[in-house]
């Protein structure tokens, strides 16, 4: 994912203020990148940035933004990360199932058939955290 420099800053200054927990100013700083903060590349800094800041609403919607780029460009990993990553925020943050099966079913179809990627890893943590707060121990 590439790093655009502009007149208002770059990926690098959001990498820095993120490195500091500084979200609300890498937030800031993405609003001023412009276009090439809707990159996946932004995308995903805008998640992780929100939910830095204590926005859940904003990292969520980010990470379906991010998915719907990622699943119209071609990209199944891409896109199963944000599911999972998705499902994992809502898990953490909400423990509302439903938005949270949702989310892991899209990642688990993306995902079928590829054998243990990165994501696969994150869709088995929150499958069995959803499973332990449903109440199956088994």
């Amino acid at each position: 994912m590439g790093t655009p420099d502009g007149e208002h800053g770059s990926f690098d200054e959001v990498h820095a203020a993120m490195a500091h927990a500084e979200w609300a100013r890498a937030l800031s700083l993405l609003d001023q990148l412009g276009d090439s903060a809707d990159s996946a590349a932004g995308l995903e800094l805008r998640a992780q940035a929100a939910y830095g800041n204590g926005d859940l609403e904003g990292a969520v919607r980010a990470l379906e933004n991010l998915y719907e780029l990622l699943v119209r460009d071609g990209e199944p990993l891409g896109a199963a990360q944000a599911a999972a990553m998705a499902a994992m925020y809502l898990l953490i943050d909400s423990g509302m199932m439903a938005p949270v099966r949702g989310w892991i079913r899209r990642a688990e179809r993306l995902l079928d058939g590829r054998g243990e990627t990165p994501p696969s890893a994150i869709v088995a943590a929150v499958r069995t955290y959803e499973r332990l707060m449903s109440g199956d121990l088994v």
